[in-house]
């Protein structure tokens, strides 16, 4: 069998996303499409293999496990903390990949989700709009070992992922309404203090104010 070992100039390289976990997985995941071969030698040896597909070093200190994924099983990685995304939705253009996110997420709105998703895959993945036909198992990560699943598509090939909720829409009106409600809040200013003098209108003829019989 023959191995076609991939280099750091065998293509021009894109813009290598810096700070979206997501967005470098299927910026991977978009290279291994266009050159099947570099999955095995990324499988071989994790930290070679992303330097020759980047020309970046992978930091030492990080333990690169890499996981090949097939249409009998679908993995999710429970990623280390920070290491969800926060662009949107449109942004992170595989669809493997934004199932894992979506997980993720979801995990940060129920705490109970990774235990959940392994006793019922269905219940817990039901929200995320996906139905698992085939086994769901999960691979926990720690601050030291990433790990990166080489995604089979076939998993998502029928998942419409759920449209994610848009951003409020700017109301000029309700700032209008809202600086209204602050005015109204705020005491008027007092009007400026009169003399008795300046109150009283003179009448000729009579001393201003008002005059004691005697």
């Amino acid at each position: 069998m023959t191995t076609t070992t991939a280099t750091a100039t065998a293509t021009a390289k894109p813009d290598i996303p810096k700070y979206s976990r997501s967005a470098l997985e299927c910026w991977i995941a978009a290279q291994i499409e266009a050159n099947p071969a570099l999955a095995s030698q990324i499988a071989a040896n994790p930290a070679a293999g992303l330097q020759a597909l980047s020309g970046k070093t992978p930091p030492p200190n990080i333990n690169i496990q890499v996981v090949q994924e097939t249409a009998q099983e679908l993995i999710l990685v429970q990623r280390a903390h920070g290491a969800v995304s926060t662009e949107n939705f449109g942004k992170i253009t595989n669809k493997r990949v934004l199932l894992t996110e979506l997980a993720n997420r979801q995990a940060r709105a129920n705490s109970n989700f990774w235990s959940q998703l392994q006793t019922n895959a269905a219940t817990a993945l039901a929200p995320l709009r996906y139905t698992p036909t085939v086994k769901v198992s999960v691979m926990t990560e720690t601050a030291q070992d990433y790990i990166l699943v080489l995604p089979c598509m076939a998993l998502v090939a029928n998942w419409t992922p759920p449209t994610p909720p848009a951003p409020p829409a700017f109301q000029p009106q309700q700032v209008a309404i809202n600086k209204g409600k602050a005015a109204a809040a705020s005491p008027a200013p007092s009007a400026p203090a009169t003399t008795a003098a300046a109150a009283t209108k003179a009448t000729p003829g009579k001393p201003a104010g008002n005059t004691a019989r005697v």
